[in-house]
């Protein structure tokens, strides 16, 4: 698998397999035979995964060790080592997975109101720096579905420029994460926010922003002032939802992380009309993810569209008639 990915020629998946490989399998399975591998080796190591995790591994978790396993099966079975015969049964049970926590729009409206006070009531220089690339880090992965940490830490603004369609301009971005590159196109707020950005560096501020763009300036997005990455956001998010209230939502026992603006997108997109299929592109997953882990989609949030028109008394008594008949 790295030598097919090295090539151009694996999947996005096989990273996925890979890990468990090294973190999983390799360490339990290290020192079996091939064909000593039977339904009690495999019950000791469904417990000993259990341990190593600290809980219940989902169904997703479970499917994806399968996939990995039986890769190596199929390795062992090309070369001869064993025969489909011995092979065992794997178990496909897990955990159900659970709906990640992520925001209403009341919510998601209360955190940006909070935002701009918060960053000037840091108590020092570098807390300022990290709470105003937050600020913006935020309003950013919500208006695009961006992954947090795999696809930002690697965002520079040579990725970003116009695309021109119908003679208007929309900001698109070019991602590398977990399932590969893909182009996204960001919502046109995020123009404004890119620009509040440029302004903290005089060598990008220099230039008005078509410019910066056309210059295909090889320097990361996600920077604080001195020009340093951070991989302390996650920490800076959890105190700024603890400041407003919003750390864990009545809908979840869990508590918010970054990912969850990225299940807010996702579930406000589809909100608004967007075709499941074309957000799946959009966010470089898949239509069934999307309907297990990101579309938080309830009556509630669509009661407009599944209540229709409010009738007059008189055709409300014609519906009522005929709802009964």
């Amino acid at each position: 698998m790295q030598e097919e990915l090295a090539a151009g020629n694996g999947k996005a998946v096989f990273h996925s397999y890979i890990g468990c490989i090294g973190n999983y399998l390799k360490p339990f399975f290290g020192k079996y035979n091939m064909d000593s591998i039977n339904q009690a080796v495999l019950k000791q190591f469904d417990a000993w995964r259990k341990k190593e995790m600290e809980k219940e591994p989902v169904a997703s978790t479970v499917t994806t060790h399968n996939s990995a396993m039986n890769k190596v099966f199929d390795y062992a079975l090309e070369r001869g080592w064993v025969t489909r015969a011995v092979l065992p049964k794997l178990n496909i049970k897990g955990k159900k997975s659970e709906p990640r926590p992520a925001f209403t729009m009341a919510e998601y409206k209360k955190l940006t109101s909070k935002m701009t006070a918060w960053v000037g009531q840091a108590r020092t220089e570098k807390s300022k720096y990290m709470r105003e690339l937050l600020r913006d880090y935020v309003l950013i992965l919500a208006n695009t579905g961006m992954r947090h940490g795999t696809e930002t830490q690697g965002l520079k603004w040579r990725h970003i420029d116009w695309h021109v369609k119908d003679k208007e301009r929309f900001l698109r971005m070019a991602v590398d994460g977990k399932t590969g590159p893909r182009n996204l196109i960001a919502r046109h707020n995020v123009e404004d926010y890119l620009k509040r950005i440029q302004q903290r560096f005089p060598n990008l501020a220099k230039w008005d922003f078509d410019t910066l763009l056309k210059k295909r300036v090889d320097e990361y997005v996600f920077r604080l002032r001195d020009g340093t990455q951070t991989k302390n956001l996650h920490q800076t998010f959890q105190q700024l939802l603890r400041d407003a209230d919003l750390l864990v939502g009545a809908a979840s026992e869990q508590e918010r992380t970054l990912y969850s603006l990225r299940h807010m997108y996702a579930t406000f997109q589809l909100i608004d009309g967007m075709p499941i299929h074309d957000l799946a592109v959009q966010m470089g997953t898949s239509v069934v993810m999307l309907e297990q882990h990101y579309s938080k989609l309830t009556p509630e949030l669509i009661a407009d569209k599944l209540a229709g028109r409010k009738y007059g008394s008189k055709k409300a008594t014609k519906v009522e008639k005929l709802a009964k008949s």
